[in-house]
């Protein structure tokens, strides 16, 4: 009975543990859409020269791709250093994109 007990207990743990990774996976996911959606957003109204854009989109394909290493080998899952990791690359980039945005420079049109 005791071993019935450890084995449901770790089931229980393995699925809150898949599932926390993939909702981080999922937050991750949301973010690089929004911070694309911004970029896509400071170049339609000027704020953002299209050299400016591009380097951005860039950035975001290196998260994009970074995030795919950090998930390698969990199944597609990924744990709460990983997900910090990756969530201090994206706030990062959120800092330049707004910088850019900011600045003084605008498209021509």
């Amino acid at each position: 009975m005791n071993t019935r007990k450890t084995a449901i207990i770790i089931a229980i743990t393995a699925m809150f543990t898949l599932s926390a990774g993939s909702a981080l996976a999922d937050e991750a996911n949301n973010r690089l859409m929004t911070q694309r959606d911004r970029i896509s957003e400071g170049l339609r109204s000027g704020a953002l020269t299209k050299r400016e854009a591009n380097r951005l989109l860039k950035q975001q394909s290196r998260i994009e791709k970074r995030k795919a290493r950090l998930q390698q080998g969990l199944d597609g899952q990924m744990s709460q250093k990983k997900a910090k990791k990756l969530d201090n690359f994206q706030q990062k980039a959120a800092q330049r994109i707004y910088k850019l945005k900011t600045n003084q420079r605008v498209q021509s049109r």
